[in-house]
């Protein structure tokens, strides 16, 4: 039969049956506005919340029992007790098993965290307010597909937004010479100038720009040099040196200290600092401190405390023991025939005032203060808050969550009262302070161990901490060792796994599980979560798939008696040359109409239910904002599928009534008429 006289009777017959086939169809449009709709708001839940909050291509691992487990105090021991010596403590997160653990299938890619395990508090100025609080700060190793991700998510900010850092092209060689803070010095290739090699910064730059996810790179000089010239602008070829210094006799404390300020090198920039001066014996805590410091004891006439000397042997420290202050004084004087080689370090600044003078609680006065005598986009990085020398120093480039905006919108804006963020780009390069060593919450270290350490937002990654700032994993070692001594910098305490692939998960969680290794809590929540998702989203499937089938079955009753009313005209089609694959056909051909129309309706429904829903839950939207614009995610698969899902029922279902009708003799059919 030919397409267009197909087309004209399957048209006829629906009219002409339009309440029957109508009621048929009912129960397809159900079926299939409710299969849609649920499984539309599964993807939406899954991709606008569950993923957003914790991605569902990445799985945090650390050791059994949480990341408390990988150290027993805040000292760095990690023996873990007697769990150990019985083989039964948590392993620890090394070198060699965030190996293994990159090596398992599925996994393209591992990358180390470490936290900072001592006290710390960050102030920071937001919208000329003042917030302080605890500082959390984590340590993620740096690699192409994060500063990728930082750099697509900077790529969002619109021209407008970035107009104030728009300027005219100046030549330079350093962000110094660039105009405006908001602007840095790149080659022609977009590379910071700063980061080349000192050999290779006689060609010069042009200032443009900040593209923040750049610093977000370990930006501390530590190349060994024997002079300047090999550091590079803006830096020298210094040794720092933190000095612990027992006497017996007070008097000798101010000419040692006197001695050791003016001491020179002809190449090398020398900081030989007096930290702790003290009356008294040596005891094993000076070991633990000039350790943790890479510094030295000096002992003047001072005896050892019980313990002592068996700590210093223990420890890599240097113990240098004097007679008198004109010891001390040729120790100095010999320095600069035996130092030959140093490390670049940023130039020594000054403070115009100590930074533990002004106080805990005046923001902007220490902003005032924190740029010393430093170039631009630089900061004067004190010794510590009781000191106004230092180095200059780029600032921490910190990366952020983007979930912290939304904690940030939705309590801090409604109890502070000040404008909400409606874009995350507008805090790019903000800038706070982090005074390591000082807690809230905690025990603080003594005075003398506290510093203030300056930062800036560079970009925001899911790969960062939901609650604090990510740097660059060597800060993070450096400060740990700082204060808690280089055992600390041996293990990790979480490690994330990149999977590409959803079907590989469960195989790399059970080769987590064989490593003697867990999920974080984050990530058992979010596997939780996707499982009950699942489970709710296939129930509700279940439903819509029963109530398909029982209208698959409707409608084969429907054409049934459709068959049986047109008997005759079948009859009269096959008597005048129609064949029984023609009639056939014809039935399915009506069926068919019915499924995509019914699929497309109940499309239209179920998106139609979607809006009403995401209209009702704008109102929720203030006090919770992890809620999205929108929950349901409508794609072309999920269309074209569901109405292929229709139309496959329909046909199933007309299939018998189609065979029926092909069957029926024209010469029986006729004489019963």
């Amino acid at each position: 039969m030919p397409f267009e006289k197909l087309l004209r009777v399957v048209f006829q017959n629906i009219s002409r049956s339009k309440k029957n086939f109508i009621f048929s169809s009912i129960g397809i449009i159900v079926g299939i506005t409710t299969f849609t709709f649920f499984l539309a708001l599964s993807e939406g839940i899954q991709d606008r919340v569950l993923n957003r909050i914790f991605p569902i291509d990445q799985l945090e691992v650390e050791p059994i029992g949480g990341v408390a487990a990988s150290a027993s105090d805040a000292t760095g021991d990690t023996s873990g007790g007697m769990g150990d010596v019985l083989g039964g403590g948590p392993r620890r997160l090394d070198s060699k098993a965030i190996a293994n653990l990159a090596a398992t299938q599925g996994v393209a890619k591992a990358y180390p965290k470490m936290r900072a395990r001592f006290p710390g508090k960050i102030e920071t100025g937001v919208l000329d307010r003042r917030m302080a609080g605890e500082g959390f700060v984590e340590g993620l190793e740096v690699s192409p597909a994060v500063l990728n991700e930082m750099k697509g998510f900077e790529a969002q900010c619109s021209e407008e937004e970035q107009d104030q850092c728009k300027r005219r092209e100046v030549s330079c060689v350093i962000d110094a010479e660039c105009p405006h803070e908001g602007m840095a010095c790149v080659d022609a290739t977009g590379e910071l100038m700063a980061t080349r090699s000192a050999s290779s910064t006689a060609s010069r730059g042009v200032c443009k720009p900040r593209e923040y996810w750049r610093a977000f790179t370990d930006r501390t000089p530590a190349d060994v040099c024997r002079q300047a010239s090999e550091c590079g602008p803006g830096n020298v070829c210094g040794v720092d040196r933190w000095i612990i210094l027992k006497v017996r006799d007070k008097t000798h404390i101010e000419p040692i200290k006197a001695a050791v300020a003016a001491l020179t090198h002809p190449t090398l920039d020398l900081d030989y600092y007096v930290a702790i001066a003290d009356v008294g014996d040596v005891v094993p805590g000076d070991a633990i401190a000039a350790e943790r410091v890479q510094g030295e004891v000096w002992r003047l006439g001072a005896d050892f405390a019980e313990g002592a000397e068996a700590e210093l042997s223990q420890r890599k420290v240097t113990l240098r023991t004097f007679d008198d202050v004109a010891g001390v004084t040729a120790h100095l004087a010999s320095l600069a025939a035996a130092l030959t080689a140093g490390t670049c370090l940023g130039a020594p600044c000054q403070l115009e005032q100590v930074e533990d003078g002004i106080g805990h609680w005046l923001y902007f006065d220490i902003y005032d203060n924190h740029r010393g005598n430093c170039d631009p986009g630089r900061y004067c990085a004190a010794r510590n808050v009781l000191s106004v020398d230092g180095r200059c120093e780029a600032y921490l480039p910190v990366a952020m969550n983007p979930l912290m905006i939304d904690f940030y919108n939705s309590n801090v804006v409604s109890q502070l009262g000040t404008q909400p963020l409606p874009n995350p780009c507008f805090i790019l390069g903000l800038k706070g302070y982090f005074r390591f060593g000082f807690s809230f919450l905690r025990d603080d270290f003594d005075t003398v161990w506290q510093k203030i350490r300056w930062a800036e937002i560079v970009g925001f990654t899911d790969k960062a901490m939901h609650l604090g700032g990510t740097v660059p994993l060597p800060y993070v070692e450096r400060l740990n060792r700082f204060y808690l001594g280089p055992e600390s910098t041996t293990f990790y305490d979480s490690v994330l796994l990149q999977i590409p692939r959803n079907e590989d998960v469960a195989g790399v969680i059970e080769g987590i599980q064989k490593q003697s290794f867990d999920l974080s809590r984050s990530s058992s929540f979010a596997r939780k979560a996707g499982e009950m998702l699942m489970i709710v989203t296939l129930t509700f499937l279940l439903i819509s798939i029963i109530i398909i089938v029982i209208s698959a079955m409707n409608i084969s009753h429907t054409f049934l008696m459709v068959v049986y009313e047109r008997q005759r005209e079948l009859g009269v089609l096959r008597a005048i040359g129609a064949t029984r694959w023609d009639i056939r056909l014809i039935i399915l051909s009506e069926s068919l109409f019915i499924g995509v129309t019914a699929g497309f309706v109940g499309n239209l429904l179920s998106y139609g239910v979607s809006r009403l829903v995401n209209l009702g839950a704008g109102s929720l939207r203030e006090r919770f904002p992890m809620i999205p614009d929108d929950f349901f995610v409508y794609g072309w698969p999920l269309v074209v599928g569901s109405m292929a899902f229709a139309v496959l029922f329909c046909v199933v279902g007309a299939w018998i009534p189609a065979n029926r009708a092909a069957k029926l003799d024209p010469a029986v059919v006729l004489t019963q008429a």
